[in-house]
Formats: C-alpha cells, structure tokens, sequence
C-alpha cells in the first residue's frame, strides 16, 4: 500500500513491466488506473486555466487511510444493528456505505471487521460526513473514532 497523491488514498502499487507510454496513460477522470511503482513521482501535466475546484485539493488527515473490503457493525442504542460495507479505514476512523441514513454528529458504536457469530469488540465512534450516493439507494459515511 502506497499513498497516491493523485487520488488522494492508499493503493496498491505494482512494479511497471516496462516503460509506459505517455498516450497509454488515460486523462479522463472516470478511470481511474493504478500507478505503477514508480522511484520517482509522474510530472503532472501542464494547465494554464484549468478551474480552482478541478485541482485536487490538499489531504488534510492526520492518519493514512488503507482500502479494506470487509463487513462492519454499527450499533445504535434503540436500534437493530446495521451490517454495513466499509471502504476504508486509518487509526481515526473509517468510512463506510449503508442503506440506513445517520445524521452527522450521531454517535455510534463499531465494530470492525465484523463477522456474525464471532466475539466483537464495539469502540465508539461519531458520524462526521454522510452523502447519499446517487441512483444505489446507499449513503456513504464518514466516522471518526471518540476517545
């Protein structure tokens, strides 16, 4: 797992089989290939009036987030548990998708990862960012970790 400052998350990073092309590379923003491992950082390509929002904007995150694929639990007091994907995961927090919508600031109980049937061990959390991802009837939350 490598920090990418283009994507601005942990990947996974492979070693190039040889030297790539400057065509092969795609610029378009849907896609969004793995770099490969690389000694030194790709030059960024050069754009005199490209628009302020379409910069990438500077990681803020005290701690480096890793890509995981793995159930969580989130418990609320007065509610069933809600079995959840989660995306990713850092020392602060995680994120994750749910079909259940949290408001921010709700303060959670997680365990993660999470396996039916398996002992848990719940910490708690707070919600800090949600967004409804369009057209999949699921939101995409943030959560960090409360002392």
């Amino acid at each position: 797992m490598r920090y990418c400052k283009r994507c601005g998350s942990s990947t996974v990073w492979k070693r190039a089989s040889g030297v790539a092309e400057p065509e092969a590379v795609s610029a378009s923003p849907a896609s969004k290939p793995e770099p490969p491992l690389a000694l030194s950082p790709a030059p960024e390509p050069a754009t005199l009036s490209a628009p302020k929002s379409a910069a990438p904007q500077a990681n803020r995150r005290k701690h480096v987030r890793a890509k995981v694929n793995f159930a969580a639990c989130i418990r609320i007091p007065g509610s069933d548990d809600d079995i959840v994907e989660c995306e990713d995961i850092s020392r602060g927090g995680l994120r994750f998708k749910s079909r259940r919508r949290y408001r921010e600031k709700t303060l959670i109980k997680v365990a993660a990862p999470f396996s039916p049937g398996s002992p848990a061990v719940f910490v708690s959390a707070q919600i800090v960012r949600s967004e409804e991802i369009e057209g999949q009837k699921l939101f995409r939350y943030g959560a960090a970790y409360v002392k």
